[in-house]
């Protein structure tokens, strides 16, 4: 199995003030001009993103990026207590919705350490908000987006990003992580 979904990943009132943190709008998101090296050659004219990186090669991008992070961790830790995980890169995104359900390109996300690409992580895509977009992967699949979804994907997956057609923003958040035995 290449993925997993799990719906109502956080309790009630952890997914309540969760939303209501990201769903704010005092989040700082910055425009990217495309999701990734591989959407290039997707509808790139069409693509309309915004990220806030959190964690980049294991280190928060600032002090309070951890609030962003840490309830969805804990989570993770709760239901795997027997394992140690490390946060290696997280990010939000917010796509802004489109006339038709673009394509952000297929693509890895990579951790690279010391120049080696890393293929011995996990990533979850916690999603926030309800809309019709998702997740799709190269042979087709297609999870959609559910507010309070956790999608798994396990090891060097391609997976793209699919835009959205009915709400205004779509807004999860991607954190790819090491799995150790305590």
């Amino acid at each position: 199995m290449i993925y997993k979904v799990i719906d109502n990943f956080l309790d009630d009132e952890t997914f309540y003030n969760y939303h209501k943190l990201i769903m704010s709008e005092e989040n700082m998101w910055a425009w990217q001009n495309y999701a990734n090296s591989n959407s290039k050659t997707e509808d790139l004219n069409e693509q309309i993103i915004f990220s806030n990186i959190l964690v980049g090669d294991y280190q928060w991008a600032y002090n309070d990026a951890n609030k962003f992070v840490n309830p969805i961790m804990l989570e993770i830790k709760k239901r795997s207590p027997d394992d140690k995980f490390e946060v290696c890169r997280a990010k939000m995104n917010l796509i802004i919705r489109n006339s038709k359900p673009v394509k952000y390109g297929l693509h890895y996300d990579l951790i690279e350490v010391d120049g080696k690409i890393k293929n011995d992580y996990e990533t979850i895509i916690f999603y926030v908000n309800n809309n019709n977009g998702g997740t799709s992967f190269e042979n087709g699949e297609f999870v959609q987006q559910k507010a309070n979804r956790a999608l798994f994907i396990y090891g060097r997956v391609l997976h793209q990003t699919i835009g959205q057609t009915d709400e205004k923003r779509r807004v999860n958040v991607n954190i790819n992580y090491e799995r150790k035995k305590k």
